[in-house]
């Protein structure tokens, strides 16, 4: 019967139909049209407008800029880096995508070192992939804190 069972999500449905802009935030926060849209200092105040009008209508904002960040940037558990191109399987790194999703970071340094290889020398990754990738070829791997 499980087979059978589909999974609806309005939420989804939400982020796919409906626009979520600086224009349509300044609707939805401020009540009003962005008219310079699209101008580098219209578009700055705006989010500044913004900004404020989320932190007067939402209680449980932090009210300081580090305390935003890390409201912002909330790192998920499963992942070893921000963006989850790393995750954790039994306390150990592993590749979160493409062909070796799911393999060991450690098993790669022994298999698939190339790739490795490759991978630290693209920048299209963030700083904090990269590290994570030269300290593994360099025999560091990241522990689960």
């Amino acid at each position: 019967f499980a087979e059978e069972r589909k999974v609806i999500d309005a939420m989804t449905i939400f982020h796919r139909n409906e626009r979520r802009d600086l224009e349509a935030a300044v609707r939805f926060y401020l009540d009003r049209d962005h008219t310079s849209a699209h101008t580098a200092l219209a578009d700055a105040q705006a989010t500044a407008d913004v900004l404020k009008a989320q932190l007067q209508r939402y209680d449980e904002l932090p009210r300081d800029a580090q305390g935003l960040h890390e409201y912002c940037n909330k790192k998920n558990s499963r992942f070893v880096d921000q963006q989850g191109k790393f995750v954790w399987i039994a306390g150990e790194a592993a590749i979160n995508f493409g062909k070796h999703r799911g393999t060991l970071l450690r098993q790669m340094v022994e298999r698939e070192k190339n790739y490795l290889q490759w991978m630290a020398s693209k920048d299209d990754f963030s700083d904090e992939v990269l590290g994570i990738v030269r300290g593994a070829l360099e025999g560091e791997f990241p522990n689960k804190a």
